[in-house]
């Protein structure tokens, strides 16, 4: 079973490289080839893992998940939009060695987990196939359409959407 913690300074190189990993196969909105980006989507981790906010002030965390001491994947989850209620699972990717082993459905299973009483939001590429299934499977329903995303939501104990997802999107 995975353990997970918070993330820390340590941990930045292997959060990139899993979501530089995710870019390439096109499972993240961002051109993993374009210099640029990259440096944008470092300083984007390395802002939640210092300060707790992304750079649009939305306050998130980064979690580790590891196994016998091993990373196995990363978990960056933030607030829908500032000071809202609800939350996105920003980022989720576990490393290309320990793929297609189960993990991404144990670490889906600790959000679920840990936002029982909170609406979590998931925007997934046309791509990402594997992750729509997922979250599927762990109750997530296709809630529409953002932009290029396909968008799923789980309602919490207690919870209702009170907007669409679409209308919380910058």
């Amino acid at each position: 079973m995975l353990v997970e913690r918070a993330a820390n300074i340590t941990d930045i190189e292997f959060i990139n490289s899993c979501i530089l990993y995710g870019a390439r196969k096109g499972h993240y909105s961002f051109d993993a080839e374009n210099p640029d980006m990259v440096k944008a989507m470092k300083r984007e981790s390395r802002s939640v893992i210092v300060d707790g906010f992304l750079h649009d002030k939305r306050r998130a965390t980064a979690t580790i998940f590891t196994l016998e001491n091993n990373r196995i994947g990363t978990l960056i989850m933030c607030e829908v939009a500032p000071n809202a209620m609800g939350y996105e699972i920003y980022a989720m990717s576990v490393a290309k060695k320990h793929q297609r082993k189960g993990y991404g459905g144990q670490m889906l299973d600790s959000v679920t987990r840990n936002f029982l009483y909170d609406n979590v939001l998931a925007r997934c590429l046309p791509v990402s196939e594997v992750m729509k299934k997922l979250l599927k499977s762990r109750g997530f329903v296709f809630h529409g359409e953002d932009g290029e995303y396909d968008t799923y939501v789980k309602t919490g104990f207690d919870c209702r959407i009170t907007e669409e997802p679409m209308a919380l999107r910058y």
